[in-house]
């Protein structure tokens, strides 16, 4: 198993918070909502990515 470097779970959490946050708002007009399923996107890898490192690391 290669060396994964140790996750900053709260800094992680809280990229996850800020993007939702930002998600939620875009909803007027079809090119603000396919920022927000871009955004969803982000969030979906960033959280897998976090809990894939977690997983790994312990």
């Amino acid at each position: 198993m290669r060396n994964q470097p140790a996750i900053d779970m709260p800094d992680t959490l809280a990229k996850i918070v800020a993007l939702a946050g930002a998600a939620q708002f875009l909803t007027d007009g079809a090119e603000q909502r396919q920022l927000a399923n871009e955004l969803v996107s982000m969030i979906e890898d960033i959280a897998r990515n976090a809990l894939d490192l977690e997983v790994n690391h312990v």
